[in-house]
């Protein structure tokens, strides 16, 4: 998961791989948890689907990476 901080890009501003370094705040691992209130789940409509927040439960959202710049 990233955080920004700031609006990304700011208007007129180009995008590229240094701009878009600059504007991450934090890094922080993440799992998404996936569940659907329908029987059908994926096979359900799509505007239920998107009622039901595409599948989207939640996330757990782990500690900041201090270090993220330099990792491989």
């Amino acid at each position: 998961a990233f955080r920004l901080k700031r609006a990304f890009p700011k208007a007129g501003e180009a995008i590229s791989a240094q701009s878009t370094l600059d504007a991450v705040d934090a890094v922080m691992p993440a799992i998404e948890l996936l569940d659907s209130r329908y029987e059908a789940g994926c096979g359900a409509t799509r505007l239920d689907q998107l009622a039901d927040h595409l599948g989207n439960f939640g996330v757990i959202v782990g500690n900041e990476l201090p270090d993220w710049r330099v990792r491989n």
